[in-house]
């Protein structure tokens, strides 16, 4: 059977509480772009922008009961803004994330884990998971994004505690970020379900 229904949810934080994670100039615009390209695949779109730790669970909450209630044959999430990797444990920071000085334990309580997101994802269906992370690397001042020249710099790099559901990708940013959208949208028309 041929995928008929994707849900899509997009997050674009640029503004942060904490001084010591600095704003970001493009991840609203990148979430507004990418959103615009999804709905015109006909993706259901869920778009949130500049979210708290407490707004992104109620978001990634409804979400997760849209992709149950619809049987969703692909879930895409797609996150612009800064992340971390904090006692190996990849984490998106949100607008509300306590900053590095603060102490892991409270950066870790009010950021989002990639595992917790993979295992979610994998507790509410059978469908393709695809994850698209356009996040900072290294340290949370840095505004460049894209891959680390380090495996052990990059978000990612702890590839070993990511533990990903079957049927589950995850994308890094690159310079062109359309590159994603057509990879993906190449994948769904390819992709069978038995």
């Amino acid at each position: 059977m041929t995928l008929k229904r994707y849900i899509a949810l997009v997050i674009g934080n640029s503004h942060y509480d904490e001084d010591y994670y600095k704003n970001l100039a493009n991840p609203l615009n990148e979430a507004d772009a990418i959103a615009c390209v999804f709905s015109k695949l006909k993706y259901e779109v869920i778009i949130r922008k500049d979210l708290t730790y407490k707004e992104y669970v109620t978001t990634f909450d409804h979400f997760l009961q849209k992709i149950q209630d619809a049987k969703a044959d692909a879930a895409i999430i797609y996150f612009a803004g800064h992340g971390l990797n904090i006692n190996a444990q990849d984490c998106l920071i949100m607008k509300d994330t306590p900053s590095y000085e603060m102490g892991k334990v409270g950066i870790i309580d009010l950021s989002v884990p990639i595992n917790k997101i993979c295992q979610n994802l994998n507790a509410v269906g059978n469908q393709l998971n695809i994850i698209i992370i356009d996040a900072c690397r290294n340290d949370p001042n840095q505004t460049v994004r894209g891959l680390a020249s380090t495996q052990e710099a990059s978000l990612f790099g702890m590839g070993t505690t990511n533990h990903l559901p079957y049927q589950t990708f995850i994308a890094y940013s690159t310079g062109n970020s359309c590159s994603f959208i057509i990879s993906a949208n190449t994948l769904f028309k390819e992709y069978k379900q038995e």
